[in-house]
């Protein structure tokens, strides 16, 4: 945290005097702050960020201002014990509370907790977080609404009545009312912790009721296609424009792992070329904004080449992702597979079909889905029969 007094010369008043304004600082936030204090603007030094003078009116108000930055510091450091990240906002909040001290502390409901962390978010939305975030956390403030109706018969609940109690009724809730597996409960759950951690961040509460309750997930298993499929789609020759596009789109994903929301903002000079002469897709994954270099297979720069003249400098001709998944459907109901076949299904069938059947470590796939550790590509990767019986086969040899 850095803090800069500054005088605004720009503004005077009747008397000639321009407000001193104090300038907070904390990564890459800025805050200006009124300090009450006016000046005429020659009495003011700028190199020390002070009043001139040794006077008692200058002493008097060159303390104001380090009263001032102390307390700030106070507020910052403060917080810095409760939080990862501290933002200006929260400083400036925790300032004006102990400043102004009213006798009556307004305290958000849980409903109303929800809006300041969704409307955060929304402000972030690009910089930290996607839309797609923002959109699940307002759908759980929504779900939160209405158990609360449902389950309790109120329009809202206090912060201190998000007890271990009450969090283990929502899971019920949504268990049982809205039929949601484990893993939709717990990311449902997820969410109230935030919201509840974010109260508690802000000086609004004290309890943590998840201090008590355990959140988990399920492996799952993932839908994806084996290479007698893929072939069925390659060799699959579609008599519309539009599903010969789609399928061209999704076999890129099978064989690049990309998931949809990249694909659709790659160009030309994502593709990279290494000094032996072989071209890399090299890109930030928009979900985690961690690097990712694929190394282009020959069906992939097959596809590419169909589309290297496009006139939008796009890679690709990718539709949205209801489109994409609409005629995703209608193509594989055409060619004969009876799956639910989405967009995601081509990341699955990187990691599942192309890679790990292969004989590709699994950390080597992790790296290719940009994923942070093996264990999420566990989740997306499954272990084919075929790889296990090639692993006994090996294990024969030495037997």
């Amino acid at each position: 945290m850095k803090t800069l007094f500054w005088i605004y010369r720009s503004r005077v008043d009747k008397l000639g005097q321009s407000p001193i304004m104090l300038r907070l600082i904390i990564a890459n936030e800025i805050k200006n702050i009124s300090t009450g204090v006016k000046i005429n603007a020659q009495a003011w030094d700028a190199q020390k960020q002070r009043i001139k003078g040794s006077d008692l009116q200058a002493a008097k108000l060159n303390q104001e201002l380090t009263s001032l930055e102390n307390q700030l510091l106070e507020c910052y450091y403060s917080l810095l014990q409760q939080m990862d990240q501290v933002r200006v906002r929260f400083v400036v909040d925790r300032f004006q509370s102990a400043k102004f001290k009213p006798a009556i502390k307004t305290i958000p409901t849980l409903l109303q907790m929800y809006d300041l962390h969704n409307e955060e978010m929304a402000q972030l939305v690009g910089k930290v977080y996607t839309n797609a975030t923002l959109i699940k956390y307002q759908m759980s403030k929504d779900i939160m609404k209405q158990f609360i109706v449902d389950t309790l018969g109120k329009q809202d609940v206090e912060l201190h009545d998000v007890t271990v109690s009450f969090v283990k009724k929502h899971d019920l809730y949504l268990r049982t009312v809205r039929n949601n597996v484990t893993n939709s409960v717990t990311k449902r759950l997820q969410h109230l912790k935030k919201v509840v951690r974010y109260a508690k961040q802000l000086g609004f509460s004290d309890s943590n009721p998840f201090e008590f309750v355990k959140l988990s997930f399920e492996a799952s298993s993932r839908t994806f296609l084996d290479n007698v499929e893929l072939e069925l789609i390659k060799s699959f020759q579609p008599t519309k424009i539009v599903h010969q596009e789609v399928k061209d789109v999704f076999l890129f994903q099978c064989y690049t792992g990309i998931a949809h929301c990249d694909l659709m903002l790659l160009t030309k000079e994502n593709i990279h070329t290494d000094n032996s002469g072989k071209k890399w897709l090299v890109f930030k994954r928009k979900k985690t904004k961690s690097e990712v270099q694929v190394p282009l297979l020959p069906i992939a720069l097959s596809i590419l080449s169909k589309y290297e003249n496009s006139a939008s400098g796009l890679l690709l001709p990718v539709q949205c992702n209801q489109a994409m998944n609409r005629r995703l459907k209608e193509l594989m109901t055409a060619i004969g597979i009876n799956k639910n076949i989405s967009t995601h299904v081509g990341r699955h069938s990187f990691a599942s079909s192309v890679t790990l059947a292969n004989g590709i470590p699994l950390e080597i796939v992790s790296k290719l889905l940009g994923h942070s550790n093996t264990i999420i590509t566990q989740v997306y990767a499954k272990v084919l029969p075929k790889a296990v019986g090639d692993a006994m086969s090996n294990l024969e040899k030495f037997l």
